[in-house]
């Protein structure tokens, strides 16, 4: 078995498709560290400029002479207003004093009204104008952490930690993807290879096994080393940034605080039981469909049928198809954008473990049938 799996590592790295997926990847890291600077990227003074004009805009579209006869029409006219004054206070605390504890103080003031307004009928509104409650909430918990912790509010993603989070946030919406470029021929390129293959004294289901040991490890080892140096490589154009900044993720028990250190510790936690359930997802594929643009065609598939039906066949949260994206789950994005509140972290990985078991017992049951199969042809040959 030793000696197979230093055979399909070497067919690992030797594959050029591999290495231009990896390449790939830091040419995207690489980029991200101009990108970042030069779009300002998570820069308060910029949202607060922007939430300003944004929130005057909404109380222009109010008609005034209505609001000051009838003031209970609009019921959230007051709460526009109150989010006006916290807003215009924190560019003064920002601008004038750039005193970040007041601004987040006013921030965390500014979260709450938010809240509070919307169970008011926020939603009734203009969406143009008003700030999403599911952003309101995240916000909400990440203030009181900063302000519980006793921490200053970075002014932009220019910190070698905050690069990190943002990275492999903004790759994981690929990952998938990826994955699946990167083991469409996993059990279909061993038709090449088949000669070698047969001599090695082990079956079909050992194969898929050592198959599965080496992608997750290399891939999990070149992805890890990609994001280190990058890391490292960031330390040049940016401060270090601390890896005890709060970062907010959705559980069970709702949005929480969590740092940053144990942020890139669930991202790799998740991101590993993902790997294994598309490896596998991929043989499966490769096992029925046995051609590697089908394989990456129908797993496609999957990833639109979650865009186009995951907030109308709530059934879906029981399948992987609602998780293809493992840190928008981590952060909440993906229960906020599918609409879905039971999509947290813990049920992801429990989701991706139960249909992996699943994939392997459908493979066991192919190979082990194919085998019987083979083994009553020789003997009747015989």
């Amino acid at each position: 078995m030793r000696e197979y799996l230093r055979f399909e590592v070497e067919l690992f790295v030797r594959d050029r498709k591999n290495g231009f997926l990896f390449l790939g990847i830091a040419i995207f890291l690489i980029g991200l560290l101009f990108y970042i600077p030069y779009q300002q990227v998570n820069d308060i003074y910029n949202k607060t400029q922007n939430e300003l004009h944004t929130v005057r805009n909404a109380i222009s579209s109010f008609p005034v002479h209505i609001v000051e006869e009838n003031p209970g029409k609009y019921p959230v006219y007051e709460d526009v207003l109150k989010e006006s004054q916290l807003i215009g206070s924190q560019e003064v605390a920002l601008t004038f004093y750039d005193d970040l504890n007041e601004y987040t103080s006013i921030g965390l003031e500014l979260a709450q009204s938010r809240i509070q307004a919307h169970e008011k009928g926020y939603e009734s509104f203009n969406q143009n104008f008003f700030v999403p409650l599911e952003q309101s909430l995240r916000e909400s918990v990440y203030y009181q952490a900063l302000k519980d912790q006793n921490q200053t509010i970075e002014r932009d993603a220019q910190s070698s930690s905050t690069y990190l989070v943002l990275s492999i946030t903004a790759f994981s919406s690929v990952f998938f993807i990826f994955l699946l470029l990167l083991t469409s021929d996993i059990l279909t390129k061993d038709d090449a290879h088949h000669t070698i293959i047969q001599a090695y004294p082990i079956n079909a289901s050992q194969r898929l096994l050592g198959k599965l040991v080496v992608y997750l490890v290399t891939t999990i080892i070149v992805l890890t080393g990609l994001f280190g140096l990058a890391y490292i490589g960031s330390l040049i154009p940016f401060d270090a940034g601390s890896m005890q900044y709060p970062r907010v993720i959705y559980s069970v028990s709702g949005y929480e605080a969590v740092s940053t250190g144990q942020f890139i510790f669930r991202s790799l936690l998740i991101s590993t039981v993902f790997i294994i359930h598309t490896v596998l997802l991929a043989a499966i594929l490769n096992t029925f469909l046995k051609n590697r643009y089908l394989t990456l065609f129908s797993g496609s598939s999957f990833l639109l049928i979650s865009f186009l039906f995951s907030r109308e066949w709530t059934i879906l949260a029981y399948t992987p198809i609602s998780y293809l994206n493992p840190i928008a789950v981590l952060t909440g994005t993906a229960k906020e954008n599918f609409s879905q509140s039971g999509i947290v972290y813990s049920r992801a990985i429990l989701i991706y473990s139960l249909w992996s078991l699943i994939y392997l017992i459908i493979l066991s049951i192919y190979f082990s049938k194919k085998h019987r199969l083979s083994t009553s042809h020789k003997e009747g040959g015989e």
